[in-house]
């Protein structure tokens, strides 16, 4: 007779299929690198830019983008804030992240332009996120 195998995999709750393209835009490489991994790990592709300018130059020559993810405090003049402000009304939803502590003015402005992830967040805290972003977008 044959022989009856058991296998227990763990349980992980499936991606949500509302993946696109995400523009995420961090001026710290390392956390560029860590939150673009966790976006490809949910079937995201990523375009990066470093600056709130490098944004809106991508942004104008990619109309494809489903999501923005940016940073609050960038490299140059410009922060996460700015950026909010000068997207056109068509543009894809963002999502502002920051480790400012919550009675920081630019955190508190933060808040009244787009949902904000505290930084440090974990891949759950992410998709908690974006996913409700993504679908408002559709």
């Amino acid at each position: 007779d044959g022989a009856l195998v058991t296998m227990r995999l763990p349980y992980r709750p499936a991606v949500a299929a509302t993946t696109g393209l995400v523009l995420l835009v961090e001026d710290a490489d390392d956390l560029r690198a860590l939150v673009r991994d966790m976006l490809i790990g949910l079937g995201h592709s990523v375009i990066e830019a470093a600056s709130a300018d490098e944004a809106m130059a991508l942004l104008a020559d990619l109309p494809d983008i489903a999501l923005i993810l940016s940073d609050i405090q960038l490299m140059g003049e410009a922060t996460g804030l700015d950026l909010a402000k000068r997207l056109p009304p068509d543009a894809p939803p963002l999502v502002l992240m920051t480790s400012l502590p919550i009675d920081d003015a630019q955190f508190l402005a933060a808040q009244t332009l787009a949902p904000v992830l505290r930084k440090p967040f974990d891949v759950k805290d992410l998709t908690a996120l974006i996913a409700p972003s993504e679908l408002a977008a559709q």
